[in-house]
């Protein structure tokens, strides 16, 4: 599954950045279906990140649980990540990394607990030619801003 992300700076276009999941507390920048642009941290690593919360250990959500109302008890909210460049890791930690078409967005799934947000990377099986890295893919669709 998606464990790192590339963002252009808003400031400076020009400049990349990366952020991994394992890093403690990791924020990553969404947008709303309204165009509204936010900064929310990137899933729940362990039971000592917001330990006030009863939100899924974990950063991503899989389409399937999505469909069957599993997510329902958190009020999720579709939002499209901005990234322009994932990495997956191969069951030998070897890094993938795979651009974002222009125009297209990676899907995540917001959800709050009290004053805490979290957004989860949605995922779908993967696609047979990519079946040698990693059985989840990121979920990516067209979003107009």
């Amino acid at each position: 599954m998606c464990a790192g992300l590339v963002f252009k700076d808003d400031t400076n276009p020009e400049l990349l950045y990366k952020v991994f999941f394992p890093i403690p507390y990791a924020k990553i920048p969404i947008i709303t279906k309204d165009g509204v642009k936010e900064t929310v941290f990137w899933g729940r690593r362990n039971e000592k990140e917001f330990p006030e919360t009863k939100l899924p250990i974990t950063g991503w959500a899989k389409i399937e649980s999505i469909k069957k109302g599993w997510w329902n008890k958190f009020r999720p909210e579709k939002v499209y990540v901005p990234a322009v460049k994932y990495m997956e890791k191969d069951k030998n930690k070897k890094s993938h990394w795979f651009d974002v078409e222009e125009g297209k967005f990676i899907v995540g799934l917001k959800v709050k607990w009290n004053e805490v947000t979290v957004c989860y990377i949605v995922t779908i099986p993967t696609p047979k030619e990519f079946s040698h890295i990693h059985n989840r893919w990121v979920l990516i669709k067209e979003f107009n801003i």
